[in-house]
Formats: C-alpha cells, structure tokens, sequence
C-alpha cells in the first residue's frame, strides 16, 4: 500500500516538473523551430511546443523539431534536462 502512494506521489511530481517546465520555456523561448531546417522555420512559442519540448527531452528521445534558439532557452534547458535525469533516477 505505501509502495502504491509513493509511486502516485512521484508521477504526480513529475507531471508538475513537466508542466512547469513548460511554462518557464514559453517565457523564456518566445520562438521556437530550427533555423537549419528550412521546413520547420521559427514560430512564435505555444504552450502545446512548449510542452511538447519538455516532454520530448525529459524521455531523450529528442527528434530536434523544436530547439531553444536564445541563450536563455539553452541554459534553461540544460538545466533543467540535467534536473529532469535525477528525477528519473529516484522515480
């Protein structure tokens, strides 16, 4: 029984570090696409991108579709990826 609502209290930290996490990326990255790909140019940032974007890297599976393009974006995702693998760790 503990074991059950431990593992429900973990999926629901993670869901808010995911939901946060996009939040703080659609303020930080007002654009997103990748400038080397002339099929996907750069677009204004959506809530859906933005959520996309963490849920995408936090699994590392990473397609590339969607970049952080500012230095902002950048470090905020590295942090936070780097973050995001200690929390996987102790789930």
């Amino acid at each position: 029984r503990l074991r059950k609502i431990v593992t429900g209290i973990s999926i629901c930290i993670f869901i808010v570090y995911i939901i946060t996490g996009a939040c703080i990326f659609i303020v930080l990255t007002p654009n997103v696409g990748n400038s080397a790909d002339p099929e996907n140019p750069r677009r204004n940032t959506t809530f859906l991108d933005s959520l996309y974007f963490t849920s995408v890297s936090v699994t590392t599976v990473g397609y590339g579709d969607i970049v952080p393009e500012n230095d902002a974006g950048k470090i905020f995702a590295s942090l936070y990826l780097l973050i995001s693998m200690a929390i996987v760790a102790l789930i």
